[in-house]
């Protein structure tokens, strides 16, 4: 299901390529970005425009050289399919809402070719600017198309930008991600768990949940294989894990959810009980 989009340790080591900076023979990735970060003059912003660039790079297997990722397989995606059929729903009553902790543009690309106006939020707080779509970015934003959405001057990368983060209360974004949370049933798709942040937000809203009063043993659900070794973090955080086979199940999954409320949508606006 990949978009052509580096690997995690392909970007660490792209980032590097393009830094002229060698990176160290086994090292583990993101302590190695952390040390690229920390040496370069720019700081932070600096190091956003490098990863920035390294995310739309992919080192070539015949020449070694690193050429652009291939959008033609982005509108083959089928999760990407998926997901921009299940924010269609949500446009139909009237706005949809996307978290992704990834920083790159794929989704935004994909919803416009579906003809839908996605906007990319890179800071909180932020305008509400009639878009069909609200992105947010909470760790960071790297944007193809500057002229038309800028993108973030920093991002969440390396285990000391988690750090500085977590937990803070004050956080423009934590407080905009508590308030979504806390008053829908959000589905969450392709996150471990192990961002120390955002567990701390989902155990602050498994504390604070709308649905508390209900007694909902869940506040949100989230997909995963049978084997995912993640599952008691969510579960011990209310969000229940809906297993699949493996990770080609998802799509079909989301797009049988799609199905599914269209039918009950079609029934109740003719009155078929």
């Amino acid at each position: 299901m990949g978009c052509g989009l580096p690997s995690w340790g392909a970007l660490v080591a792209a980032a590097h390529q393009f830094a002229d900076e060698k990176m160290p023979e086994g090292a583990d990735a993101a302590q190695a970005a952390e040390n690229l970060a920390s040496k370069l003059p720019g700081g932070a912003e600096e190091f956003a425009k490098l990863v920035g660039r390294a995310l739309y790079s992919v080192k070539s297997l015949t020449t070694g050289a690193y050429e652009a990722f291939n959008e033609n397989l982005l509108l083959e995606n089928e999760l990407l399919s998926a997901i921009s059929a299940l924010v269609m729903l949500s446009c139909r009553r009237g706005h949809g809402t996307v978290i992704t902790y990834n920083f790159d543009d794929l989704l935004e690309t994909y919803l416009a070719e579906r003809g839908l106006f996605a906007y990319p939020h890179i800071e909180q707080p932020s305008w509400f600017l009639n878009e069909d779509v609200s992105i947010l970015h909470p760790h960071g934003f790297a944007s193809r198309r500057p002229d038309v959405f800028p993108s973030s001057k920093t991002i969440t990368f390396t285990a000391l930008d988690f750090d500085r983060q977590t937990g803070q209360q004050s956080n423009p974004w934590r407080a905009k991600l508590l308030g979504l949370l806390q008053s829908s049933t959000p589905l969450f798709i392709g996150l471990s768990g192990q961002d120390q942040n955002l567990r701390s937000v989902l155990a602050d809203v498994q504390q604070t949940h709308v649905s508390l009063s209900a007694g909902h043993p869940f506040w949100g659900v989230r997909i995963c294989t049978d084997n995912d070794a993640h599952i008691s973090i969510w579960e011990n955080r209310a969000v229940w894990c809906e297993r699949v086979a493996d990770f080609k199940e998802i799509p079909k999954l989301l797009m049988a959810i799609c199905k599914r409320s269209a039918e009950l949508m079609t029934k109740s606006k003719l009155g078929i009980k």
